[in-house]
């Protein structure tokens, strides 16, 4: 599979819609994504990836304080990023159990948001799987809720496509299915794929669809992109004081932008992206499935 080269802007624009694409016949089953390695995309190239700091087993997890405009008000909420490294069945495009007989290394990324409005909260949910070393997405699932209803999307990477299944509960939208360029990057990936960059991992154009993360049904396009990066400067944030590089995105579409550490774990800690803007507040590795593993920035029953 071609290494895609380069940022969750996906956070960022909540109802922008990108253009159609063609649907795909009814009827279609989910490909099975074919997971390869690049003979030329070694560990190596991509220091972010080869860090010893993904070594430990733990789960990187990240606090940002956000504002988005949602429903014509600013609203400031709390997102939740967690990184890790899994086994991953190709088949399923999940967690391999013991008895998978292939297996695959990958990093997951899952996004929570619960944004509060006026009568209720809107609550996002984004999981993102990236080919180990070279970052080639592989699936995503991307689950938006409130009161009148739920909206779900998944997408599936084959070498020919990407199968896009959207099931809306917006009149006139429904459940819809698309078929897209097969090396069109998710929005909602950048959030790892800057970090590599920063890093030193390969840049260059690459094409990256619309934001997922919606309410409403969203029908991607993919856009030609790349980014620049500035110098090494300091930064401060409301995590503390540090050398950080701005990325920049060219592109078509809203003004996107991430500050990233220049050094290792090269954690992003500033964004712009659209409507949303995003400061770390708190860095931490846990094993956070474990009941004995406490947060350091949320007391146990009050995490978001």
């Amino acid at each position: 599979m071609k290494r895609v080269n380069l940022l969750l802007a996906s956070v960022s624009f909540s109802v922008i819609v990108f253009g159609a694409v063609a649907p795909a016949p009814a009827g279609d089953e989910p490909p099975v994504t074919e997971v390869t390695s690049d003979a030329t995309a070694a560990a190596e190239d991509h220091p972010f990836i080869a860090d010893e700091v993904w070594k430990d087993g733990l789960t990187e997890i990240s606090y940002f304080d956000m504002k988005e405009r949602v429903q014509r008000q600013v609203r400031n909420f709390t997102q939740v990023q967690l990184l890790e490294r899994q086994m991953i069945d190709p088949w399923t495009g999940v967690q391999a159990g013991r008895e998978a007989k292939n297996k695959t290394e990958m990093l997951v990324l899952n996004i929570g948001e619960e944004i509060p409005l006026r009568n209720y909260d809107q609550r996002h949910q984004t999981s993102v799987y990236l080919n180990v070393p070279n970052l080639d997405p592989v699936r995503m699932t991307i689950s938006s809720h409130e009161w009148p209803g739920s909206t779900f999307k998944h997408l599936r990477w084959s070498p020919e496509d990407v199968l896009i299944t959207s099931c809306s509960y917006h009149a006139d939208e429904g459940d819809r299915t698309w078929r897209t360029r097969h090396d069109a990057v998710p929005f909602e990936a950048l959030f790892v794929m800057v970090r590599d960059i920063v890093s030193g991992g390969p840049s260059g154009e690459f094409s990256v669809m619309g934001p997922m993360r919606s309410t409403h049904q969203v029908d991607p396009r993919s856009w030609r992109a790349r980014f620049s990066l500035g110098e090494p400067k300091e930064v401060t944030v409301k995590a503390g004081t540090f050398l950080a590089r701005k990325a920049a995105m060219e592109w078509r579409g809203p003004a996107t932008f991430f500050m990233v550490e220049a050094e290792s774990p090269y954690r992003i800690l500033r964004f712009e992206a659209g409507l949303a803007f995003g400061e770390l507040v708190h860095y931490e590795r846990r094993a956070y499935q474990k009941t004995s593993s406490s947060s350091e920035y949320y007391e146990p029953f009050k995490a978001p």
